[in-house]
């Protein structure tokens, strides 16, 4: 169980890896794309000989701030899998055989593809109904630290093995 939760720590950290620092700037860029698909056309002031203004396009503060809510829930959802994954490398390096490295395993696992992937994903999609995944997500984390802490305790009591240097 030990090398099944430092596989998928491994690989949640290059998902989180893809989804942060290496996609970040496109996904923002089409975040603004999609803002701007709802700017308003408006008219600009009146010149001095009473023509018309240049219209520009307005995109109201309401949009505005949910759209910095959207990327900031991208972003945590982002960093908490990162965080996460971590948690889950730690847990399989730890290595101690037991119920420990299985209710730390799921509970990292699970909770972190429903507490950082329902917030990314909820975001990326503009689907805020999967952010309600998250609550959920975060209590069964709680279980992996639980599981992280069992196997702490559960190796405690383990010596290490001597290294021998062959001749």
């Amino acid at each position: 169980m030990a090398r099944i939760n430092l596989v998928l720590g491994i690989l949640l950290g290059i998902a989180a890896t893809f989804g942060g620092p290496m996609a970040s700037g496109s996904v923002r860029n089409m975040f603004n794309a999609q803002l701007m698909e709802k700017a308003v056309p408006t008219p600009g002031p009146a010149l001095p000989d009473g023509t018309p203004g240049r219209t520009t396009l307005e995109v109201s503060p309401i949009d505005r701030a949910a759209d910095a809510v959207r990327w900031q829930d991208y972003q945590k959802g982002i960093q908490s899998i990162s965080i996460y994954s971590l948690a889950l490398v730690g847990l399989g390096l730890l290595g101690t055989p037991g119920k420990g490295q299985l209710l730390g395993g799921i509970g990292f696992g699970l909770g972190t593809l429903l507490y950082g992937g329902g917030l990314a994903l909820g975001a990326y999609f503009n689907m805020p109904t999967i952010g309600v995944l998250a609550p959920i997500g975060a209590m069964i984390l709680l279980a992996g630290w639980g599981g992280l802490l069992l196997a702490a305790i559960q190796g405690q009591g383990e010596k290490p093995m001597p290294v021998t240097v062959p001749e």
